[in-house]
Formats: structure tokens, C-alpha cells, sequence
């Protein structure tokens, strides 16, 4: 028998996050006023970035950093899901938590002590709320110490849970589409879903509330007998009354109605009290990414140019990193022309990115910007990302958080997406059933008001059939209340 030593070569698949990538990431979703910030913070730390003497990046890349940029963005890894709410746009929501919330569909610091300087760009401008969801998601992931590749995974969709707590099957698609193994991704997500809040790490609300169940079965506080049923299968049902439901069960009407008290007592939101997600009643002042400009009777789309950051590579410590020949400062010198270099390709990576972005808006959606029509054409994300070349949720982390304004206003950003109605072959798009929508319960009689399942039916007479529930979406996100609460005598 041979104890003796021996030399393998195996093939194993890692993932592979870089700080650059994720930084690179963060700052294509930045909006206009936090790149300003950024920049300024660039331009007070790195003595290698000026904004006079301009000299640009070596026409090679310069810096592998610097090369590997139009890859990085290009790759379509996402950045955080938007919070801002806004009446047309909406959020993942349920009628069923009237009474209380309703729910909707970050970078912390990097682990460890950093050897390479060139990890300064995403540790010193990562968010700065030691208390942010993410980082409160990746410090428990640590303490868990899981398999490297499962970390790495946890880790990266740690940044991408939105404030609510939940997670976007998009995100986790494109990291199967990068190669990445399922079986890998699944314990990522099944990390994160038992860690704290409870109902952290779902991707809808009724995986949310199931998770809240399952938390409860494990620390032996049970839950009424048909409570999970319901979840899991009557969901929709809970905006009416128990005795209903009950009915459509075929079940005890008391044992229904505890089981509704107890459902609606969980938490649909269970991260909306940590870091980002517990500052929403903040005042939110815009500054518009992007301006709509009429010249010659032609309209243009442009970036803000009062926001533009204008950055440049330091002619004094350039010239001086030819000519030093102390070996530590030559060294010091060098990492931050590399990093100065990377975030001016970067930059401009952006602005590039962007603006083909808006072009295509201004394309799309010409009759609106110009007057002619009063709504949008339907124009969907994954349209946009066709047209790119790029995974649509690339295009969520570039139009989440930021605005546009017109001569018709301002609007954000992901106003101008919409989703064509349903199945049906009427083109309509969502903003012009909310429309119609609003209209049917202006001029609806208050003393009797329309049901979700009546306007539905209305709506479907003028050509736009959607199903009732969808009509409920519709009305929550124009934020308009239930038809028992819009009765008056």
C-alpha cells in the first residue's frame, strides 16, 4: 500500500466578486446627487484625481482595474432594488395587511483586513449606516461560517435584498446564468431565510409568511390549524370576510377566523425597521439624473450637466510617479494612479451607459415627451435590455433611484417601463388601465361603490381585461383605499 504523497489537479467552479465589480456596480446605480458625493470623496482621499490639468487614462486601460471596467458593467451584475415609492409605479403589495403595512417586491464593509489599496474605492464609500440592511445580512452570514462558494453567494445577494427583506428571483436567475450551480444557490438562499428577522430572504409574500410560520413550528410557538392552508392556498381571500372564507373551505368559521387574526398579525415587511428601510419617512429631495430639452423643434435627451462629476488624473503626482525613485513611495504612488484610473474609466463607463439609456427612452416614448399623447407606450425592461445587448436587471440597478425631468414634470425613472395588460392583444400598457382605472372610481356613486371584481368587469367593457386581482394592485398603488372604506352616506 502507497501512503506516500501525491499531487492531484482538480476543476472546481468559484464565485468571484471582486471589490472593483462591486463598486463598479454601485456606481452605475448611483444617482446623481450620491455620485457628487462619491466624487468629492474620491477627489479628498486620492491625491492621484484632480479636476484641473486633465491627463485621461493611458490609451492601453492603463491598470487591469481600469481595463476590466466595460466588463464589469457590462455583466449585468445588479446593485440594491430601489425603496423609493411612488403612486404609479407601486410596489409587491397585498390588500390583505390594510390595517397595517404593505409589502414591497447596500453595501456593507468588506470582511477582513485588506492588503491591496485598491479596495479603498468600495470600503471608504460603502454606505455609511454601520446599521444598513446588508451589512446586518452579511455580519450574521459570517457567523455562520458556511462553505466559501455558498458565502460568496449569501454575500453577494445580502446586497441585493431590498428593503422590505426580499429577494428578486431576477437576481438569482442571472447567477444561474453566469454558471453559477444551483445547488449552491439554493443553500445561499436558505441561509439567508433562517437568519434574523424571520421572513427575511422570500421572494414573494406568501413565502414570506411561510417562513414566519416555519420559524414559529421550530421554537414550538405553533399557530392556529388552518393558518398554513390559507397561505399557501387562499391567499387572495384574506381581504374579505372570514365567514367567506370559511365558505369557500369548507371549513369551521371560528377555526377560520383565528387562523385570518393570526395571519394578519405577521409581519409582511420584516426588515422595514432596519437601517435604509427605517428612514423612509425622511424628506427625499431630487435632483434630476437626466433633462428632456426642445432645440429646433426637436427634442434631446442629455444627462444633467450640473451633476456630470468631472475628474481627472493629477499632472503634478503623475509626472512625480515617473520621476520618484524611493521605492515605498513609488509603490504608493502607483496603487493610487491605479485607482484613479479605474474610477475616471469608470465614470465615464457610466455616463456612456446612461445615455444610451435615456436615448432609448426618448425614442420609446417620443409622442408623450413631445405632448401628442397623454400616456406611455407600452415599453418593457426586458425590451430595453434586448436592445442593449444586457440582462434586464442590469437595467433595474440603472434606472432604480433615479429621475428624469420634462416639461411635463418630473418623474422617476421607472415610471416610463410598463408591462402590457396581461394576455390580452389590446396594447394597452399598465399606466393607461391606472388611468381609466381612477376615472371609473371618481365617477363612481359613494354612496355604493365599485367592488375590485366590478371594475374589473368595467374595465373589461372598455377593452382592457384584467383579472380582479390585478385590479387590486392597480388600486394600491394609486393608493386607493378598499371599497368598505370609500362609502360615505
Amino acid at each position: 500500500m502507497d501512503n506516500g504523497t501525491q499531487l492531484k489537479i482538480e476543476q472546481s467552479q468559484k464565485l468571484a466578486i471582486t471589490p472593483q465589480l462591486l463598486q463598479s456596480m454601485k456606481m452605475l446605480e448611483m444617482n446623481a446627487a450620491e455620485l457628487k458625493d462619491y466624487t468629492d470623496k474620491l477627489y479628498n482621499e486620492n491625491p492621484m484625481i484632480d479636476r484641473e490639468n486633465r491627463i485621461s487614462p493611458a490609451a492601453d486601460g492603463g491598470t487591469a482595474a481600469a481595463g476590466n471596467v466595460s466588463q464589469e458593467f457590462d455583466s449585468g451584475l445588479g446593485g440594491r432594488t430601489s425603496s423609493v415609492s411612488d403612486a404609479v409605479t407601486g410596489s409587491r403589495t397585498s390588500s390583505v395587511f390594510d390595517g397595517g403595512t404593505s409589502v414591497s417586491g447596500q453595501s456593507g464593509k468588506r470582511d477582513g483586513n485588506d492588503a491591496d489599496e485598491n479596495t479603498e474605492l468600495y470600503d471608504k464609500n460603502a454606505a455609511d449606516a454601520t446599521e444598513s440592511l446588508s451589512l446586518f445580512v452579511r455580519e450574521q452570514i459570517a457567523r455562520k461560517r458556511p462553505d466559501a462558494s455558498v458565502k460568496a453567494a449569501a454575500d453577494y445577494l445580502a446586497e441585493h435584498i431590498d428593503p422590505d427583506g426580499y429577494l428578486d428571483r431576477e437576481d438569482i436567475d442571472y447567477l444561474i446564468e453566469l454558471g453559477i450551480p444551483e445547488h449552491i444557490l439554493d443553500a445561499a438562499v436558505e441561509l439567508i431565510q433562517n437568519l434574523e428577522p424571520a421572513g427575511i430572504g422570500a421572494r414573494s409574500l406568501k413565502e414570506c409568511l411561510l417562513l414566519q410560520l416555519e420559524r414559529k413550528r421550530l421554537n414550538a410557538a405553533g399557530f392556529p390549524e388552518f393558518a398554513e392552508l390559507i397561505i399557501d392556498e387562499y391567499l387572495e381571500y384574506l381581504d374579505g370576510s372570514a365567514e367567506r372564507l370559511a365558505a369557500v373551505m369548507k371549513a369551521p368559521a371560528e377555526k377560520v377566523k383565528a387562523a385570518v387574526i393570526f395571519i394578519k398579525a405577521l409581519d409582511p415587511k420584516p426588515c422595514a425597521n432596519i437601517g435604509a428601510g427605517a428612514v423612509k419617512e425622511e424628506t427625499e429631495y431630487i435632483c434630476p439624473d437626466f433633462i428632456i430639452t426642445e432645440a429646433e423643434g426637436r427634442l434631446t435627451a442629455e444627462l444633467n450637466p450640473a451633476y456630470l462629476p468631472d475628474i481627472f488624473i493629477n499632472r503634478h503626482y503623475a509626472e512625480m510617479l515617473e520621476k520618484e525613485n524611493d521605492a515605498e513611495t513609488r509603490r504608493y504612488l502607483q496603487r493610487k494612479m491605479q485607482q484613479a484610473e479605474w474610477a475616471v474609466s469608470c465614470i465615464e463607463k457610466r455616463k456612456d451607459t446612461l445615455q444610451r439609456f435615456i436615448g432609448l427612452i426618448l425614442r420609446h416614448q417620443y409622442d408623450f415627451f413631445d405632448g401628442t399623447a397623454d400616456t406611455l407606450a407600452p415599453y418593457t425592461r426586458k425590451e430595453m435590455a434586448a436592445e442593449l445587448g444586457m440582462h434586464p436587471s442590469t437595467v433595474g440597478r440603472c434606472i432604480n433611484g433615479k429621475y428624469l425631468q420634462c416639461r411635463r414634470g418630473t418623474f422617476p425613472l421607472k415610471y416610463f417601463f410598463s408591462v402590457p395588460a396581461m394576455v390580452s392583444l389590446t396594447g394597452q400598457s399598465s399606466q393607461s388601465i391606472q388611468l381609466a382605472l381612477l376615472e371609473l372610481i371618481k365617477n363612481e356613486d359613494h354612496a355604493h361603490p365599485l367592488s375590485d371584481r366590478r371594475l374589473g368587469e368595467l374595465l373589461a367593457e372598455k377593452g382592457m381585461p384584467i383579472s380582479r386581482r390585478t385590479v387590486t394592485k392597480y388600486r394600491e398603488r394609486l393608493g386607493v383605499s378598499t371599497m368598505g372604506r370609500r362609502r360615505r352616506k
